[in-house]
Parts: structure tokens; sequence; C-alpha cells
């Protein structure tokens, strides 16, 4: 710290003399501040709330540290700056020798100049910390906006009925929405089948109010019958509705209504329940025949059936 100057008559301090504290600035660098924000635990941020997401990133701690910093540092070297002026004025009043003014101004002026020195070294330095936390949090604020942005169109093409939210991933939203979209594609096909029944009793004349789907297709087969329809037709109707009702779950909405191929396991439990709707061999066989399943002799269904009736 440089000596006071003193008035060599009165002895009295004609300028003030600030201490100003040197800046290590390779600690701005240290090992702790580099990892500190890789290592302390953070909440996860609120992706409901755009505002308070740039607040998150932008206004974090080390980032409010870093500001506190370089403002304090700032402060100091503005501080010491009117200092060292205020001390070459005050010298040049001195009522004393050029020479020995101009050696006081030259001594003053190499002590503030050390100090100034230090802290615009600091400034920069922390300049530059300060800079690569808000080009990190920039990044991530953005990358935390894109996340934002995927799960509010997933929730905006669900309808908000997939139960996903913005404290998801947005691998699990994925796999809500697509969860949603394969019960929703269900029930659509549920729902166009009960209508399609309906709209076939109504041609026939028939009331469909408060019938389940069950009630519905045998109504249709009774109507049927009543309207004169012929053997041929009952039958095909028939095999039509037990093909559905043994091919669950296996059964699918399609071009095609089912899998081209069933697995031995898929055979037993479809005769497993078809024998408990009270179906007999002979209606299986024409139903697993009309189904494109092999009903010949030692064939899957033939074996298990064998087996089941005791043969």
């Amino acid at each position: 710290m440089a000596e006071p100057i003193k008035d060599p008559y009165s002895g009295n301090v004609i300028a003030p003399t600030v201490s100003i504290p040197t800046i290590d600035t390779s600690s701005v660098y240290s090992t702790p501040n580099v990892t500190q924000t890789l290592t302390t635990p953070t909440a996860k941020p609120n992706l409901a709330d755009p505002y308070g997401l740039y607040d998150y990133y932008m206004s974090s701690g080390d980032i409010t540290g870093a500001k506190t910093a370089l403002q304090g540092t700032t402060e100091a070297y503005n501080k010491a700056l009117a200092t060292s002026r205020a001390q070459q004025t005050a010298i040049e009043n001195l009522p004393q020798a050029l020479n020995v003014i101009r050696g006081e101004q030259a001594q003053a002026s190499s002590l503030a100049s050390n100090t100034l020195s230090s802290l615009s070294e600091a400034k920069l330095a922390q300049q530059s910390y300060l800079d690569s936390l808000k080009t990190e949090a920039t990044n991530k604020y953005n990358i935390a906006l894109q996340e934002r942005s995927q799960l509010q169109s997933l929730i905006t093409s669900t309808k908000g009925k997939a139960g996903i939210s913005y404290a998801d991933s947005y691998e699990t939203a994925l796999k809500k929405a697509a969860k949603y979209e394969e019960e929703q594609a269900e029930k659509e096909k549920k729902e166009a089948y009960k209508d399609s029944l309906k709209s076939q009793i109504q041609a026939l004349g028939g009331s469909t109010k408060g019938l389940s789907t069950k009630e519905l297709e045998k109504k249709l087969k009774k109507k049927l019958k009543e309207a004169g329809a012929s053997d041929k037709e009952l039958k095909e109707l028939e095999i039509a509705l037990k093909k559905k009702e043994l091919a669950k779950p296996y059964y699918k909405e399609d071009s095609t209504n089912l899998k081209s191929s069933y697995s031995e396991t898929e055979q037993r439990q479809m005769i497993n329940e078809a024998l408990a709707g009270g179906e007999d061999w002979n209606s299986i066989a024409q139903t697993f025949e009309a189904m494109g399943i092999d009903t010949s002799s030692d064939s899957v269904m033939d074996k298990y059936l064998k087996k089941k009736f005791g043969y």
C-alpha cells in the first residue's frame, strides 16, 4: 500500500490513500470453481414455465456470483484510478522543488500502476469466466426450450389425455403418446364395428338402444333369420362372428382381419375359449378352416381336441 502524502509544513495528509486488495487471477479458474457447476446438485427446471425457465439458467447461482465478483473488481478499479489521479494533483500542489514533486509523482504513479494492472487483469479474467457461464447457460436454455416444445406438441396431439406432463422426459412422453394412440385406435375400431351392427339391425327394422356389442351380434343374427336370410348367409355371419371372437386378442381389424399364422399356444388358447363358450368339435373345426388354420389329422387342433375329448 502506498504511503499517505503529507504536507511538509503542517504534517496533514493531503490526499486519501485507498487500500486496494490485490486479486489472484489464477483463482478465477481454480479447480473448485470449474467443477462446482458440474458437481453441485440442482433442482430440475420447470418446463411448464417458460419465463421461469429463462431465469433458471440465466440467473443461476454461478452466474450471479460471477457478476457480483466482476462488479466488485470493477468498483475497486475505478476507485483506485480516481485515487491515483487525486494523488497526482495533490503532489503538484505541494510547496516543494520541481524535482522533488516529479519524484513523488513517479513513485505514486508506479504504485498505482501496479494496482491498476492487477485489477485490470482480474477484470478480464472474471469477464471471460462470466461470458463462458452465460454461453453454457444459453445452450442449456435452448435445449430445454426444444424439449418443452416437443412435450407441448405431444400434449396437444393427444388432447392432454395421454397423461403427459412437462416433468416427463421426451422418451417417456413418446411412450405415453404411443399407448394413447393405440388405445384410441382400438376404441375407434370397436365403435365402428358396433355402429356397423346397429346399422344392419336398424335396416331390418330393429331397435338397438342400450344393447351391448354381444347383444347386437345376437340380435342381428335373429333379425336376418326373421327376414328370411338363407342358411348360407346365416352361416357366413356366424363364422364371421366366431372368427372375431376366437381370434381375441389376436384379431386385427384390417383388410385380412386375421393373422397369417398362429402358434401352437395361440391355437390351444382359442380352442379353450371356444369350448368354454359352448362350441363343439365341428363348430371349432369349421371356424379354424375359415381362418386358414390346419385342421387335418395330426394337426395341432386335431391332437388337442382329441386330448380334450379323451380320444
